[in-house]
């Protein structure tokens, strides 16, 4: 499947049709020049956080998806500095919501894009409607080798179902089948395969298609908004399932805060994801995420819209 999408890079946009490869190389050459803007030691810290929700609802609905990387943490002080800039009295990003006040959404708007070229900060991120993640679905099965153990089923109730499985759970190796709705198993979907496309695509940003020796290369470090529901719910297993699939060809390490609700790095990613989603349902106000251009001192924003 090749999506038409919408590719905000360095203030670049580009509205076409193009395909996988073609895409991927061309994020490829521009990582490259970024990367070698700072050091780094192949390490990077990953927040992530999703807008409206997790799961499907409404096919004419665009999800979004964001990740935002630094080797040093250093989205975290970028966070604290919107933070002092838009609500000086507390310093606190508050969560995105319908009931955010617009005041408070301009600002963020305005201070991330104006702070964002000052900081080693990388972000990718991918908006897309609901219809198309589903018509994508086995674009997602096929790319993320799942064609094994990937079953859909309905219910005894006539509820659409995904299961995965049979996995290995714990020390002692226990078989367990992960089943969830589908509108979730398909935002697991779109969620993972964008986690390890970028994976990829910094990969051989950085050594090129090289093969790197085991237990090295680019190591990333979740800390994310934790998926619907308590650990080790049905979201969160699919997702640690695909992305143990992958190993040891990558690093990639899984985990989250207890309470994301007051880590700055966690309401980064939730206000961004917030801020793109509503670009995305209404193009007129991304002028702003249009115009960023990262300084010399490295970083990407990267954005992609499916549509």
């Amino acid at each position: 499947m090749s999506p038409l999408f919408e590719c905000i890079l360095r203030g670049l946009v580009l509205n076409c049709a193009i395909t996988n490869r073609i895409q991927n190389s061309f994020i490829v050459s521009v990582l490259q020049e970024r990367l070698s803007a700072h050091r780094h030691d192949d390490l990077f810290t990953v927040s992530m956080d999703h807008s409206p929700s997790e799961q499907l609802e409404n096919d004419d609905t665009w999800y979004t998806t964001v990740l935002i990387l630094s080797c040093g943490v250093e989205h975290s002080k970028l966070a604290r500095q919107i933070a002092t800039e838009i609500r000086p009295k507390n310093r606190n990003l508050r969560k995105w919501s319908a009931r955010t006040p617009e005041l408070y959404r301009a600002k963020f708007a305005e201070h991330f894009c104006k702070l964002f070229p000052y900081f080693p900060v990388y972000v990718f991120a991918i908006s897309a409607k609901g219809s198309v993640i589903r018509e994508s679905e086995d674009h997602f099965v096929k790319q993320l080798h799942l064609k094994t153990g990937y079953q859909k089923h309905i219910s005894k109730r006539g509820r659409r179902r995904i299961q995965i499985g049979p996995l290995m759970s714990g020390p002692e190796k226990k078989k367990i089948l992960v089943s969830l709705a589908e509108r979730r198993g398909q935002m697991v979907l779109f969620i993972s395969h964008f986690v390890i496309r970028m994976y990829d695509i910094m990969t051989e940003a950085i050594y090129g298609t090289q093969k790197t020796p085991d237990n090295a290369g680019l190591r990333w470090g979740f800390l994310a908004d934790k998926f619907p529901g308590p650990p080790d719910a049905d979201m969160d297993l699919m997702f640690r399932a695909i992305l143990g699939l992958h190993r040891p060809q990558k690093n990639i390490i899984w985990g989250y805060f207890k309470d994301g609700d007051r880590v700055e790095t966690d309401l980064l990613a939730d206000n961004l994801a917030g801020l793109l989603s509503g670009c995305a349902n209404d193009p007129t106000t991304s002028d702003k995420i249009r115009s960023i251009e990262p300084g010399e001192k490295g970083g990407l924003f990267y954005w992609e819209k499916w549509d």
